[in-house]
């Protein structure tokens, strides 16, 4: 039994994305909506943090929300592309 599978990391999510441009369902397509909104509402709310939070803390949580918002948009643009005309 070896190492677990990497499931973070461009590579890995690059993988997980073309999984997904095969096999990618509507309802899945409206789930990676919600989940871009909640990524999207909770980068808002990360930036009104007040100041008295570790800035460089808080910095960090949003690039990594913004990252999360990089990979969600993605999935939805392999989403639209595969998506019935």
């Amino acid at each position: 039994m070896g190492p677990p599978p990497v499931v973070s990391g461009p590579t890995a999510i690059q993988q997980l994305l073309d999984a997904w441009q095969h096999g990618l369902t509507n309802d899945e397509h409206v789930a990676l909506c919600a989940v871009h909104d909640a990524v999207a509402e909770a980068i808002r709310r990360a930036q009104k943090v007040p100041a008295s939070v570790d800035r460089r803390c808080l910095a960090l949580v949003v690039t990594k929300l913004e990252e999360a918002e990089h990979w969600t948009l993605q999935a939805r643009r392999l989403a639209t592309e595969r998506a019935p005309r």
